[in-house]
């Protein structure tokens, strides 16, 4: 709470001297145009007298009347100069506003030289990307999801159409119904998980804050994957010593689940998870290593975005949307995650809170 509201301070201070560069900006501005229209209509004034056009008779009717005009005329003409940029500048504003709410957010302002316009483009095509990106996040959530559904979805449907056939032997019927029973934990994984992540991205703060001794929490979470571990033979090894976080035990105990079910899905059979952990003044930084798969470059910019999967075959368990989950939840508690190394010896995320 009080990180959001130095934010917010941080925000109406900017806001105001924003408005107080503006302020000034159009003022010297407006100066500058008076005293450009005042030296213009002087001179011309200094030429209508040089040509002997003003004499003492006609002194006051000229000065009030043809003064006044070119004052006029002057100030309009520099006016219009000046002025003309600002408006086709503001018109393809109100332009790109309209394309924007059509729904083409692909649409961007041309930057300027002058400094208060250009950080207005800026500003606008910075929230024109970000629609954008959320545009096509959106498409991707609503086609991955469609797809990850559909399969699940497909394969009950099949199975329990042949278990129809009175002809199966038992072997038959406990496979298929083994199929079954896998798809529909399948299925209610992935409801649980999209849920998960529409809870975690709605939120904003962390509840329930208490001491967790990281160790422990983690040791615990890799205690109840012991079947897939002992599938694969595979060893986790955990860094002596005792770390302590404030933060929220569920949430966080989540983010273990997840990196250690990813690292053992990828990791070579016969070899070992390494957890270290280690801290600072103001961190913890959690590192889980496996040998397996190496991670691509193309791979690596994609894979904290929802649904994305390094096997695109899908013929590993899961639904792509753990690392996700785990990077929304490590940004709430201040937090970050990131893929440290991926080498044929080594693949190793980091986990700092």
């Amino acid at each position: 709470m009080k990180r959001k509201t130095s934010e917010h301070n941080k925000c109406i201070k900017t806001t105001l001297l924003d408005w107080i560069k503006i302020t000034l900006f159009t003022g010297v501005g407006m100066l500058i145009l008076l005293s450009i229209t005042m030296l213009i209509v002087n001179f011309v004034w200094k030429l209508i007298y040089n040509t002997g056009f003003i004499t003492e008779a006609n002194f006051r009717r000229v000065y009030i009347f043809d003064f006044t005009v070119i004052t006029i005329l002057v100030g309009c003409f520099l006016t219009a100069f000046v002025v003309r940029y600002p408006v086709i500048w503001t018109n393809n504003l109100v332009k790109g506003i309209r394309n924007i709410y059509h729904g083409n957010y692909g649409t961007r302002l041309k930057e300027r030289k002058l400094k208060p316009i250009s950080k207005v483009a800026r500003e606008f095509n910075a929230m024109a990307k970000q629609l954008e990106i959320t545009e096509t996040l959106s498409h991707d959530f609503i086609n991955n999801f469609s797809h990850e559904c559909k399969t699940p979805i497909a394969s009950i449907n099949g199975f329990a159409k042949i278990l129809k056939n009175n002809n199966l032997s038992e072997e038959e019927k406990n496979e298929y119904l083994s199929i079954i029973i896998d798809e529909s934990e399948r299925l209610n994984n992935l409801a649980t998980d999209i849920l998960n992540l529409s809870k975690l991205e709605n939120q904003m703060i962390v509840t329930n804050i208490e001491k967790v001794e990281i160790c422990e929490q983690i040791r615990e979470t890799g205690a109840k994957l012991y079947n897939q571990t002992h599938e694969k033979n595979l060893e986790i090894a955990i860094d002596d010593g005792r770390y302590y976080i404030n933060g929220n035990r569920s949430m966080l105990e989540i983010v273990w689940q997840n990196l250690l079910t990813n690292a053992i899905k990828f990791a070579d059979e016969n070899t070992q998870i390494k957890i270290r952990i280690s801290d600072d003044k103001e961190n913890v930084y959690v590192s889980v290593a496996d040998k397996g798969c190496v991670i691509s470059e193309e791979q690596k910019n994609r894979l904290f975005e929802r649904f994305y999967q390094c096997d695109e075959s899908h013929s590993t368990k899961g639904n792509g949307l753990g690392l996700a989950i785990v990077k929304r939840i490590t940004n709430l508690h201040e937090g970050d995650i990131i893929l440290k190394k991926s080498e044929e010896n080594e693949t190793v995320f980091e986990v700092t809170l």
